[in-house]
């Protein structure tokens, strides 16, 4: 069964390059635009992966994470920003993210911090 992979980004352009980049690597993707859009599909998917911007319309990233932890406490949550403060990514992993992944990110590095995530027990 292929892995499922939910990509949560309010700019089409990161969801199409995601999309690029792991058309081919047998994963099954699924998108959402915003937090809530986000809820409701790993309410329906629960995906082994989400990448997760932080910031999004209407429900952000970092407000989603515990509600999708209690949704989908096996998920694996990579959290996805345009900033690499280290105090949003601490205060993200403090709330369950498993990973963190600054854009713009090259395929190789989206590759293998999927792989890094699912690896981790």
């Amino acid at each position: 069964m292929p892995i499922k992979i939910l990509v949560c980004d309010d700019h089409e352009s990161i969801r199409d390059s995601v999309k690029l980049i792991l058309n081919d690597s047998g994963y099954e993707l699924y998108f959402a635009c915003d937090g809530h859009e986000t809820l409701e599909q790993v309410k329906n998917l629960k995906p082994e992966i989400i990448l997760l911007d932080i910031k999004m319309p209407k429900l952000s990233g970092l407000d989603a994470l515990g509600q999708i932890k209690a949704l989908s406490p096996e998920s694996k949550i990579i959290m996805v920003s345009g900033y690499g403060q280290s105090e949003v990514m601490e205060k993200a992993l403090s709330r369950g993210a498993d990973n963190y992944l600054v854009k713009s990110f090259s395929g190789k590095e989206l590759k293998d911090i999927i792989q890094t995530t699912l690896n981790k027990a």
